[in-house]
């Protein structure tokens, strides 16, 4: 019988939370949220922020504000985040490499991408391409791995720095196609692309921002990194469909601290996509290379799963060091 009555009361209390938890996210949001976001204005993650904090503004009648904390790898965003109360009233749009990459590279992290957070909604993935000075006799991944075995740490490639998502993506493809190339480190994208142009080195995995230059014949672009192919360029091929096992691509998603109410979380999910995949805004984001793409929280989840595991390897295999 005491077993029968202590079931009746776990079933009562559970009963009676979930009463709670939805009458609190009825009532969400009754005050302003900060949308903390780990890059700077103009970013791809600041563009879902604003695109979606708008949106919720005017749905909900209360103020998204969008509150930009760059630096530190996004470090800064993500600690904030992590220590901010757990009622909603706080999420952060970061993307793989604070929660991925960061988790991979670096020796004491201050916060734990599984532990210290929930999945709320993916926004998008932004597509690289693989792209050469054109004065490289490289048209085809097949044309530049042939280049490069025949020139072993001859060839130079660009990235935005170390453990960059376009450093960590380009030793993936020399691994998969077991080539040598020199690594040569830029603090940001804007100079790996100055010395592309210039010859400087040979080659990169730039961001949709390089498209100019290879429309004007300036940059050669030789396949997507990614998955699948991009939107942007179609017809262009992936490493993947020569070599198997690449797919470097970046992501963006909103998060919020470990705790917050399910039905807060799920109410945040439902309308970020929402938003997120009408037509309108597909076409928008599509405008700036970002690939808009419905995820469920679990899938999310997994994929965040995936990504920290893959890049652990990577890192492991590089025999990287761990940064401070």
């Amino acid at each position: 019988m005491q077993s029968i009555f202590a079931s009746r009361m776990v079933f009562i209390c559970l009963g009676f939370l979930a009463a709670v938890n939805c009458a609190f996210a009825a009532s969400y949001p009754s005050k302003p949220v900060r949308i903390l976001v780990v890059s700077l204005p103009g970013s791809p993650n600041d563009l879902t922020s604003r695109v979606v904090g708008n949106h919720l503004t005017e749905l909900w009648g209360q103020q998204f504000i969008v509150d930009n904390r760059s630096g530190a790898g996004g470090q800064i965003a993500m600690e904030l985040a992590a220590k901010a109360s757990p009622d909603g009233y706080t999420i952060v749009n970061s993307g793989d490499g604070p929660m991925a990459i960061s988790r991979a590279i670096k020796r004491n992290l201050p916060y734990d991408p599984l532990k210290n957070f929930e999945p709320v909604a993916f926004t998008a993935f932004t597509d690289y391409i693989l792209v050469v000075n054109p004065s490289l006799p490289a048209h085809s991944v097949p044309d530049l791995v042939a280049l490069a075995k025949s020139k072993p740490g001859k060839l130079r490639y660009g990235s935005a720095g170390v453990g960059f998502t376009n450093h960590l993506g380009m030793e993936l493809f020399k691994i998969k196609a077991g080539i040598d190339l020199v690594h040569v480190p830029y603090k940001g994208g804007p100079a790996v692309v100055a010395d592309l142009l210039a010859g400087q080195i040979e080659l990169a995995m730039l961001g949709p921002p390089s498209i100019p230059h290879i429309n004007a014949g300036k940059l050669r672009a030789i396949a997507v990194p990614g998955a699948k192919r991009t939107e942007l360029m179609p017809d262009l091929p992936t490493i993947a469909e020569t070599i198997p096992g690449v797919d470097v691509r970046t992501w963006g998603a909103f998060f919020a601290p470990a705790g917050t109410p399910k039905a807060i979380l799920d109410k945040l999910h439902q309308e970020i996509t929402r938003r997120l995949n009408q037509p309108e805004t597909r076409k928008l984001l599509a405008s700036q290379g970002l690939s808009v793409e419905a995820m469920t929280r679990g899938e999310l989840r997994a994929l965040l799963k995936a990504d920290i595991q893959k890049y652990a390897d990577l890192v492991n295999a590089l025999k990287m060091p761990l940064l401070e």
